[in-house]
């Protein structure tokens, strides 16, 4: 027997295609990309998870330019080239923003990025998941590059963000967010070479 689910916007999926897998239902998607495939969720995810997993180079290279900041191949290459062996993305960068290699906008933005990750060491124990969550959509100013965007696919992430949130709320597990069925991330500690108002979640 075969059925097919209509739904009025993109957002909505996300219930209806963790229903379908919790049943362990087959589907297929017409029209459109999983909910946990788009772009804007899996950058959300990419910031999560190198919060939870620093050696996490995967998710690095994702939020690293995510929104934009300057950040090219090279600039990645030598990112990578400094981090020192069984360490982090992170110190790798730190490294080469302290030698002084970094110019101009790029050094800039890489380092208010050591500054997301330095304070969001004490946010990630004090808030829930939801909570942090929408903590980093604000502070690596993602949300406010969408809301700059003013178009209505923009608009269309923001809402597929607000639903990433709900479901965070629902979950308020930290494993959630490692969930492999979704994207393949590094394992752990395995060295490899103002703002928005609309977003909402307790």
């Amino acid at each position: 027997m075969k059925a097919a689910v209509l739904y009025r916007a993109n957002w909505q999926s996300r219930q209806l295609e963790e229903a379908l897998r919790g049943a362990n239902l087959p589907y297929k998607l017409i029209g459109g990309v999983k909910f946990y495939e788009r772009q804007e969720v899996k950058d959300l995810l990419a910031y999560l998870r190198l919060f939870s997993n620093p050696y996490d180079l995967t998710s690095f290279r994702r939020c690293v330019n995510a929104p934009s900041r300057g950040v090219g191949p090279t600039t990645l290459g030598r990112i990578e080239a400094c981090i020192p062996e069984g360490g982090t993305p992170l110190e790798g960068l730190a490294a080469l923003v302290r030698s002084g290699e970094l110019k101009g906008r790029a050094g800039r933005e890489m380092g208010g990025f050591l500054r997301l990750f330095h304070d969001g060491a004490g946010e990630k124990s004090a808030l829930t998941l939801a909570g942090f969550a929408r903590w980093v959509l604000v502070e690596s100013g993602y949300l406010q590059s969408l809301e700059e965007e003013g178009t209505l696919e923009a608009e269309t992430r923001v809402r597929n963000l607000e639903e990433f949130l709900s479901a965070a709320a629902e979950s308020e597990a930290w494993a959630w967010v490692s969930r492999s069925s979704w994207t393949a991330s590094p394992s752990p500690r395995t060295p490899t070479r103002s703002k928005a108002r609309r977003i909402s979640a307790s």
